[in-house]
């Protein structure tokens, strides 16, 4: 049987929860990495400017999963607009 530890203090708990968000935040790069390729390469733009590509990049991905679409579905749909 595996029994769980409880942090014992302040400085435990905080590691825990540090490491804890730590893997969400990893998580959530990959997601973004897996479905924007820009941001697997370098970025050559100040700082300013890819803090607000990565924002937009996660708005777009959330509109994306609540639609319930995909990047490809997308651009299905661009194509039978436009009649092709």
């Amino acid at each position: 049987m595996i029994k769980l530890l409880r942090p014992q203090n302040a400085k435990e708990l905080f590691n825990l929860r540090h490491a804890s968000l730590r893997n969400v935040v990893k998580r959530i790069l990959g997601s973004l990495k897996a479905r924007f390729r820009i941001l697997l390469k370098p970025m050559y733009y100040d700082l300013e400017t890819q803090a607000l590509l990565v924002r937009a990049l996660c708005c777009l991905h959330n509109f994306i999963t609540r639609e319930g679409g995909t990047v490809d579905g997308l651009q299905e749909e661009e194509q039978e607009v436009e009649g092709k």
